[in-house]
């Protein structure tokens, strides 16, 4: 998402201040102190994420006398739609009532949508800061800056360092005992003799299908051994059942 301009119709010291067509690339904002450059900031906060809740100790920007409460913003997409973003604040909602429009006429649109994932959080960490972060900072410029860099937020480098610190004095225990890291190489060293095992047994497993082959074709030959026999069995009991009846046609015969 890039800015294209603001419209704010009240907001702190700021009234009916409207910029637009900013250019693509760097855009530099100076004035002098009580110019109004951290208020332009918490503005595009607030339209892109709400104001404050009232209930909280923080700088809601009330707006000069007689002027509503917000503004918009004109945005342009990566994918080259242009959207323009309204809050403003009611009775209702305290946090200003929020509405996004396309200036393509493509219809409304919702605002997570332009946002997937944002956070006031993230765009204060990420994105921006004012003097309101500055002056609540618990080290250096330096170390918040690194923090912000890489989106940790409040985390500090020194703060990292203490982390790991305590992370690895947990791992790596006096004397030498280091539990974890002791059964994790256990279970390391037990995959390892399961994977061996299994690739012996992928080696084995060629002369295992040939004997299995060898045993099924000498199991047919066993089977049509079984058959010829029971052949034979079946012309034996019914010349075992005609043996008494020739004995009857010999004797027959010989008298």
């Amino acid at each position: 998402m890039r800015i294209l301009g603001w419209r704010i119709d009240g907001f702190g010291a700021l009234r009916d201040v409207e910029v637009q067509g900013l250019p693509d690339g760097l855009t530099l904002i100076e004035g002098e102190n009580g110019s109004g450059k951290t208020t332009l900031l918490a503005f595009l906060r607030a339209v892109l994420f709400g104001l404050p809740d009232a209930r909280r100790a923080e700088n809601r920007y009330a707006p000069p006398p007689g002027a509503r409460h917000g503004g918009r913003l004109d945005v342009l997409m990566r994918d080259g739609r242009r959207f323009r973003i309204e809050r403003h604040v009611t009775r209702a909602t305290v946090r200003g009532q929020v509405t996004v429009t396309s200036l393509d006429g493509a219809g409304p649109a919702v605002l997570a949508d332009l946002l997937p994932g944002a956070t006031d959080d993230l765009f204060c960490n990420a994105f921006a800061f004012g003097l309101k972060e500055l002056a609540s900072l618990e080290g250096s410029v330096q170390t918040r800056l690194h923090a912000a860099a890489a989106g940790s937020g409040a985390l500090g480098v020194f703060e990292a360092l203490r982390r790991l610190d305590d992370q690895a004095a947990k791992l790596f225990l006096a004397g030498g005992r280091n539990p974890v890291i002791n059964g994790l190489l256990s279970q390391h060293r037990a995959a390892e003799d399961e994977l061996r095992a299994a690739r012996t047994a992928a080696q084995e497993a060629p002369r295992h299908q040939r004997t299995k082959e060898a045993l099924t074709a000498g199991l047919r030959g066993v089977e049509d051994e079984l058959s010829a026999a029971r052949a034979r069995e079946r012309r034996l009991d019914t010349l075992s059942r005609a043996l008494p009846i020739c004995d009857q046609l010999w004797q027959a015969r010989a008298e």
